[in-house]
């Protein structure tokens, strides 16, 4: 008998030997594939609870928590779950598209919570400091001799080519901006912060950080103009006075900004946080929306590990600063790995003597005189609450600063010029096309990630990959303005009624003479009471839409009018019309006047009645200690 071939053989035990792999592969894939199914993981209740709420289960305390769901559920499951773990927590907020609810529960019902399967993470709403390092600012100077952040970067060709970034909307989530700047405008802003509830800037570092996104430099004749002038602007105060935040603000104004139409959103602010927080969580479905975001690395460097949140979360692009100058990372600028040990930052840009707007600049020009916080007094003690200037004063109207904030304001504004140009970019694709076309600088990834911003260079790529979109710019009209503000003005006296996301407030600026200028504050005016429940204020109802200008004064008519709509559970529907005259048309005393007509509509499923609307008003409305009793008639 005749031996088969070697050949055949050989060909014969290669074949076996595949056999046996492909068999192995697939039973390893068998195997494998329902261990990595997320159905198939069982997550021990202690795992969804964060670390610093693990050793307080055993107590009777009562904490602010944020409640993640899974959101194969409505949020209604959610809710009968917390009521039966704790029946007499109550529901804070709800944000539902982030499938979150804020909940003030008792410490010994957060174990029972966590083991509904359908509750993925229950996190603390605690108020973190915000770490910003004292840097000294270049001070030194000359206002002829600096170099406008265009030019650093060397955008200006794109600029005048008409790529401002017109179309794009930025939402800047801080300490607030100023809406009186001359430098920009403000087309909606709202304020999430609770001890401190009027969405203005009284610091400076939302308006430095704004200005030089989408500054138009209007105050230097165009010097210091910003990166996308032609840019939307929206603005979020997240932050109290740049010094604190809860995790809950920070979320709310990212919901609020995603709600809106922000097409980048920018957090120029470091604070503590870790690996899938409440933060992260909201920035990442903020991404999966379309949304390009943007944060700053700290000014916490030169240690690594100092990038926390919300630059530390893979989803936001992190930008630390760059000495154009001396060409070197600065010592105060953010380092890598985050703490979930990602590399960080994703690239570094100018952040070394970079000019932005003052906060309280335009005041002036309106015929405010010079308002700031020493206007304020120490507000029952808060004063010191709302934190230092950023930077220090410069040609007259501006603040020069050393800091990661103005690095992250560059990066969003280059964002803005791209999407502007090419419409297709999606987040991943814009993070990954500014990594990859940086300019390459000796430091190693944790400190300068993967280079110097290089928006020509960027530019040019994705002009290969899609044909530039001819530039033309975009406006807004002035009847869609959501400023939430209405200002009433006559001779020597100004009023202004604000309507922020976290409620309703009244502020009077009076300007009858330097010595007597003041702020005078009238908050929470409004309740409503339905049914068996005790009085509600207003500034407890969600806002849903900001006070929209709907009729707009003009030189013969002094009348404005602007609607608002807040929510109560998404149930109780409150509908503002807020009307403001000028009465020095009939009086010779600087008189002001609103008339506030709400329009009550019930959603809910339950009839209501016995509804009824009551004001009430601080009587020392100069917060100087003196009754102002019968100053203001409200009896209508």
């Amino acid at each position: 008998m005749t031996k088969p071939p070697r050949v055949m053989m050989q060909l014969t035990r290669l074949l076996l030997v595949s056999a046996l792999v492909g068999m192995l592969l697939l039973s390893g894939m068998t195997t494998i594939v329902p261990i990595a199914s997320a159905d198939s993981v069982h997550i021990q209740p202690e795992e969804k609870i964060d670390d610093s709420l693990l050793n307080m289960t055993d107590m009777e305390q009562r904490l602010d928590v944020l409640v993640g769901y899974d959101d194969s559920v409505a949020d209604f499951k959610a809710k009968n779950a917390i009521m039966l773990a704790d029946q007499t927590a109550q529901l804070l907020d709800s944000f539902a598209t982030l499938n979150m609810l804020r909940v003030n529960i008792l410490s010994s019902a957060i174990l029972d919570l966590a083991r509904n399967e359908f509750i993925t993470r229950i996190w603390s709403n605690d108020v973190t400091p915000i770490e910003q390092a004292e840097t000294a600012a270049v001070s030194s100077v000359d206002p002829e001799e600096y170099i406008p952040i265009v030019d650093r970067i060397g955008v200006r060709n794109l600029i005048d080519e008409g790529y401002n970034g017109s179309g794009v909307v930025i939402a800047v989530l801080d300490t607030g901006v100023d809406p009186l700047s001359p430098d920009m405008t403000v087309s909606a802003f709202a304020s999430f912060v609770e001890a401190d509830t009027l969405p203005l800037d009284l610091i400076g570092h939302g308006t430095y950080a704004a200005s030089i996104a989408v500054g138009n430099g209007s105050q230097s004749d165009g010097k210091y103009v910003g990166i996308a002038p032609g840019a939307t602007l929206l603005s979020a105060k997240v932050t109290l006075g740049g010094l604190f935040a809860a995790p809950s603000w920070i979320v709310s104004g990212i919901e609020w900004a995603t709600s809106r139409g922000a097409d980048i959103i920018l957090l120029p602010f470091n604070t503590l946080g870790a690996p899938g927080d409440a933060v992260s969580v909201a920035i990442e479905v903020a991404a999966q929306k379309g949304i390009f975001v943007v944060a700053a690395s700290g000014d916490d460097g030169p240690d690594y590990l100092t990038v926390m949140s919300p630059g530390g979360n893979a989803a936001a692009f992190c930008v630390g600063a760059y000495d154009t100058e001396k060409e070197e990372i600065p010592a105060f600028s953010g380092r890598g790995p985050s703490l979930g040990l990602l590399t960080k930052p994703d690239l570094v840009a100018p952040g070394v003597g970079v000019v932005g707007s003052q906060a309280g600049a335009g005041l002036g020009s309106l015929g405010f005189g010079d308002i700031g916080m020493s206007d304020l007094g120490d507000l029952g003690g808060l004063g010191g609450l709302m934190g230092g200037s950023l930077g220090e004063t410069f040609d007259e109207n501006y603040t020069i600063a050393d800091s990661t904030t103005a690095s992250a304001a560059i990066t969003a504004g280059a964002a803005a010029i791209l999407l502007q140009a090419f419409d297709r970019a999606t987040p991943i694709t814009l993070g990954n096309v500014l990594r990859d076309t940086a300019t390459v600088i000796p430091y190693g990834a944790n400190d300068g990630g993967a280079g110097l911003l290089n928006l020509n260079a960027a530019f040019d790529y994705l002009s290969t990959q899609q044909t530039p979109i001819e530039p033309h710019n975009r406006t807004t009209g002035i009847p869609l303005l959501a400023l939430g503000i209405v200002t009433a003005t006559g001779y020597e006296s100004s009023t202004m009624m604000l309507m922020s996301s976290f409620g309703t407030s009244i502020v009077a600026i009076d300007t009858r003479n330097p010595q007597d200028s003041g702020i005078h504050m009238m908050m929470g005016m409004f309740s409503l009471k339905w049914n068996n429940m005790d009085p509600t204020n207003l500034m407890m109802f969600d806002v849903k839409r900001e006070l929209h200008q709907v009729a707009l004064s003009s030189a013969t008519t002094n009348y404005d009018r602007h609607v608002g709509i807040l929510s109560y559970d998404d149930e109780v529907f409150v509908t503002l019309v807020v009307e403001s005259y000028n009465l020095t048309e009939y009086s010779e005393l600087p008189l002001t006047a609103f008339r506030i007509t709400p329009y009550i509509l019930n959603l809910g499923i339950e009839p209501i009645e016995n509804v009824s609307l009551s004001v009430s008003y601080s009587l020392d409305l100069y917060l100087d200690s003196i009754d102002d009793h019968g100053k203001y008639d409200l009896d209508n």
